[in-house]
């Protein structure tokens, strides 16, 4: 993953999707609709990817996004394979067995890109909160806690 360009967090399986009325729309059995609602925001659903491919994604299901994205088959599996998201499946029914079966290896390396990302964020804002920012022509930006 080239970490030089923006990256958003994303779902691989869209949060807006995530609704009781929504997941027994899809068929999901009542009974595991909160287990659904409980795991959907977990790392293993999660996954960084360019902030223009995010926006493009919306709330499409994955294969829908990713079929869209990457027409050609051998793209297409590339992708799925360097993402870790092989054996994507194709609805929302096989979510469970797709949050239990991602490899653990890519969620470590996917956490650390975030609190990396967010360690820098820290480290940033506490050094604008103790330095006074000259944004030039003599006008000085200072920060101060609310």
């Amino acid at each position: 993953m080239d970490f030089s360009k923006k990256f958003h967090e994303d779902h691989i399986f869209p949060k807006s999707r995530f609704t009781k009325k929504k997941l027994a729309a899809a068929g999901i059995a009542a009974d595991k609709i909160d287990h659904y609602m409980a795991v959907f925001d977990l790392l293993p659903n999660l996954q960084l990817i360019p902030g223009t491919a995010n926006i493009e994604k919306q709330d499409a299901l994955p294969t829908d996004w990713i079929v869209t994205a990457f027409p050609l088959e051998n793209k297409r599996n590339t992708y799925l394979h360097d993402n870790d998201l092989d054996g994507l499946p194709l609805g929302s029914a096989d979510f469970t067995s797709f949050f239990q079966q991602r490899p653990s290896s890519s969620n470590a390396e996917y956490a650390s890109a975030i609190v990396s990302s967010r360690s820098l964020e820290r480290h940033l804002l506490r050094r604008l909160l103790r330095h006074p920012v000259d944004v030039g022509d003599g006008v000085t930006i200072v920060f101060r806690r609310p």
